[in-house]
């Protein structure tokens, strides 16, 4: 299929950890026939206005079927050559091209992604009280180093705007349109006051 190539920064947490936010993807044309299991596709869902970028988990004649690789559940719907923007073969990440793996050993990065998911779930439960604890403190915010790091982007959701606070190239925290708390990955309450994010955020 022919087409351009194209650049889109990749925002969500729906394929994490396998994008990052601030990771740009290369998103090539391409056709449902050359698709299969394991390969990530940038998409519009039918009846749908914004790009969706997840893993192919079935490709057949009635259509393909996706899921995020930090997703459970296969998404809800069917897609056909009119909804898919194009594949996702290289990322950029800090300045480097990295490739992005389609067929098993995507598949195979995906099940990894959720196994790893599932364990820091686990591990945030054991660790429950005592975090909830020591986030009261955030000392670490103060500190030069820790400042200079954190950075937020801004990003358009129609109307509404969201933030995302990154420490280097990892997310750390998303701020959703119409609410007031930022919510933070952990452990990175530990070292972040919200105070900071809110300051950074302010025209």
């Amino acid at each position: 299929m022919k087409g351009e190539k194209l650049s889109i920064p990749y925002t969500g947490p729906s394929m994490n950890p396998t994008f990052r936010a601030g990771d740009l993807l290369e998103v090539s044309p391409c056709e449902v026939r050359e698709l299969g299991r394991g390969d990530v596709i940038v998409f519009i869902p039918p009846g749908g206005s914004r790009k969706v970028t997840h893993r192919i988990v079935s490709a057949g004649p009635e259509g393909i079927r996706t899921r995020g690789d930090r997703n459970n559940r296969v998404d809800d719907y069917l897609l056909k050559q009119e909804n898919i923007t194009g594949c996702v073969r290289k990322i950029i990440r800090n300045g480097k091209r990295r490739a992005v793996y389609g067929g098993y050993p995507g598949a195979a990065c995906a099940l990894c992604a959720r196994l790893t998911v599932r364990l820091l779930r686990i591990t945030s439960l054991l660790l429950h009280h005592p975090y909830r604890f020591l986030a009261g403190f955030s000392a670490f915010s103060r500190l030069p180093y820790v400042r200079s790091r954190i950075k937020v982007l801004r990003f358009k959701r129609g109307e509404a705007e969201e933030f995302h606070a990154v420490f280097g190239s990892r997310l750390i925290a998303r701020l959703l349109p119409g609410q007031k708390e930022w919510k933070f990955k952990k452990p990175f309450r530990l070292f972040v006051d919200e105070r900071l994010l809110n300051d950074k955020i302010t025209p």
